[in-house]
């Protein structure tokens, strides 16, 4: 989900901290006018995951990497229509992902 937002220098392989300590390294490294937007794609991102944790566990239902990709971008377009602006600052999705955008992932 960086790479389309211009973002993949922050995937580094250092996450062995967690993913709370990995977000405020990284946005640290962040453009102050960026970093909330930045804030705001990792809270989506999450937010899908642990719904897609929640489905797996208590309904036994399994979305494609693919799927779960395309949701948060459904979802990112919908929180700037809302007019949550500072994620439309990092926001370049501009089609539907694809199974060769997702590459090793």
């Amino acid at each position: 989900m960086l790479e389309p937002a211009g973002l993949q220098l922050l995937l580094d392989g250092q996450t062995e901290d967690g993913l709370c300590n990995w977000w405020l390294k990284k946005r640290q490294l962040m453009e102050s006018e960026k970093s909330r937007g930045f804030d705001a794609l990792v809270l989506l991102v999450s937010w899908e995951l642990w719904k897609e944790r929640n489905a797996r566990i208590f309904r036994n239902e399994v979305r494609s990497l693919l799927t779960i990709t395309n949701q948060i971008k459904e979802e990112g377009e919908l929180w700037i229509q809302a007019g949550f602006s500072h994620l439309a600052a990092v926001w370049t999705f501009s089609q539907n992902v694809t199974v060769a955008s997702l590459g090793d992932a």
